[in-house]
């Protein structure tokens, strides 16, 4: 059983109708919904994004739909310095997946920040390419450096993210 993992019911063109987290014996429970056809998503930290699940509700009766979620596959971890070799900590760090698709809901990033010997890691990422970064307000942005992660959920990528000073970014909203 996953405790806190996320599961959002949307109805007809993809709109939010309702969300549950999961108990500690990794139930859960989204009421108040008509009888219709719904979409389900399901997250939980450390697992694997599911693609999306399509289920139909009848009036006055419950829906049954579990699911298996992987905490197996790619790691990816490293440390930040600063552009002087620093190690820098309580930086974000952010690897969004390229290779994401629809079928697999919202999730499309995990992020984390760097202990304090400046060191990261980002475990059970699905198979495919990420874009990783980092940044610190107090140091700067490291550039994106593109990592990809096999299917066997093998050796951990192991990468160096520097930071550079020195960088803004404005416009209007």
């Amino acid at each position: 059983p996953i405790a806190d993992a996320t599961v959002v019911a949307r109805g007809a063109y993809n709109l939010f109708v309702g969300f549950a987290a999961t108990d500690t014996n990794g139930t859960y429970l989204i009421q108040g919904l008509p009888a219709g056809l719904y979409t389900l998503e399901v997250s939980a930290p450390g697992t694997h994004p599911q693609p999306l699940c399509s289920v139909s509700t009848s009036a006055g009766k419950t829906t049954y739909r579990s699911f298996v979620l992987s905490r197996a596959g790619g790691t990816i971890r490293g440390v930040v310095r600063s552009a002087t070799g620093i190690a820098v900590p309580g930086a974000l760090i952010t690897a969004e997946w390229l290779d994401y698709t629809p079928n697999f809901g919202t999730w499309r990033q995990a992020s984390t920040r760097s202990e304090s010997h400046g060191t990261f890691q980002l475990p059970a990422l699905p198979t495919g390419r990420f874009s990783v970064a980092a940044s610190s307000l107090s140091v700067g942005l490291s550039e994106a450096m593109t990592v990809s992660l096999s299917g066997d959920g093998g050796t951990p990528q192991e990468i160096e993210l520097v930071l550079q000073g020195n960088v803004a970014i404005s416009g209007p909203i």
